[in-house]
């Protein structure tokens, strides 16, 4: 998954289970969209932390839609005459900063948020809210 795509999706979720009162009254739905809330994150910052140690990764990372394309001999595709791809969440810039604030935030002021992450599929993410500990 791209990482815009990763980004779109992530804070869509976290406000979806954060916001949606349906969600929040909702044990079976809420549980599965957190823990994949948290992979989906986690995954993101694992990227993004293998990037920051290797700076030729930039360099050699694939692209994505060149990737997917194929190669024809009649077209070829210059990266620096794409546009610039629309950020539907250009306010944030920091995704994992954002997600946890946003989930500390809705524990503090919703008790049925809190009470969902006392279920019993505990995972660091759920712990740390629960105490107020950072994560």
């Amino acid at each position: 998954m791209r990482p815009l795509d990763r980004k779109t999706v992530a804070v869509g979720l976290t406000r979806l289970i954060t916001e949606s009162q349906l969600m929040l009254s909702s044990p079976p739905l809420w549980q599965p969209a957190f823990l994949a809330l948290e992979q989906l994150v986690s995954r993101a910052d694992a990227v993004a932390q293998e990037q920051a140690e290797d700076p030729e990764a930039i360099l050699t990372a694939i692209d994505y839609e060149e990737a997917t394309a194929g190669y024809q001999a009649s077209f070829s595709k210059l990266a620096a005459s794409q546009p610039k791809r629309y950020d539907p969440v250009e306010y944030v810039p920091d995704l994992s900063a954002y997600v946890k604030q946003t989930l500390a935030k809705a524990v503090a002021a919703d008790t049925r948020a809190r009470a969902l992450l006392a279920l019993p599929s505990a995972t660091p993410w759920s712990r740390a809210l629960q105490t107020g500990q950072a994560f």
